[in-house]
């Protein structure tokens, strides 16, 4: 049976339950089981982050650190760049894979997940409809939307600029998603960046093109 909808009060009593207390540090953690998160509402992760403002550290669900886990198998360089900081070591003791539950609302936001799209040592392949030419993508989405009411199958670029247009992601989530190799999705994106569709954005300015609201 399918995992029912919490109420806004019943998530915050269940991170209030299941919270836990680092000894070594005033780090508080939650995790929430893919059955509730992937349930949560974008205007109730308003809330709860909200509520637990920078106090509470997320860990990933199980199914985000599964994808992370592909992710450093597949591109080792992106995955240090998000999170070998964080890695333990032989001095260090703090866990990969825990983000501040402010990030709560983009990551339930069409069910995205954790965002990759502030890297500082590899280019970001992150884009939301704010990295639309609008004079160019209107005539290809209206052909894209014509192709799907057709029944017709879409090319990987075609498929890419939907997603994006539904909401933000990234190359690796994609190509991920749908069973893509990620140096082909990178390609399309490089290939609509060349086409004048989509603006790149730097990591000076990347949270201009973020796009959740």
């Amino acid at each position: 049976m399918a995992q029912q909808p919490l109420t806004t009060q019943e998530l915050t009593t269940y991170i209030h339950e299941h919270l836990e207390h680092k000894a070594e540090s005033t780090l508080q953690v939650i995790e929430i089981p893919d059955e509730i998160f992937w349930n949560i509402q974008k205007e109730q992760a308003k809330e709860l982050a909200e509520h637990f403002g920078t106090n509470v550290f997320l860990r990933l669900p199980a199914s985000e650190r599964v994808f992370f886990e592909w992710l450093k198998e597949q591109e080792e360089s992106v995955w240090n760049d998000l999170w070998a900081s964080d890695f333990p070591d032989e001095t260090e003791q703090t866990e990969p894979y825990l983000v501040g539950i402010g990030l709560l609302p983009e990551m339930v936001t069409e069910a995205r997940g954790f965002p990759i799209c502030d890297l500082s040592t590899q280019p970001n392949y992150f884009f939301s409809y704010k990295n639309f030419n609008a004079e160019e993508i209107k005539p290809m989405i209206d052909a894209v939307v014509q192709r799907m009411e057709d029944g017709k199958e879409l090319s990987a670029k075609e498929g890419f600029l939907m997603e994006i247009r539904r909401a933000p992601i990234d190359a690796w989530r994609f190509a991920y998603t749908y069973g893509q190799p990620i140096q082909a999705i990178k390609r399309v994106a490089a290939d609509l960046v060349e086409d004048g569709v989509l603006r790149t954005a730097d990591r000076e300015n990347m949270s201009d093109f973020w796009g959740w609201e």
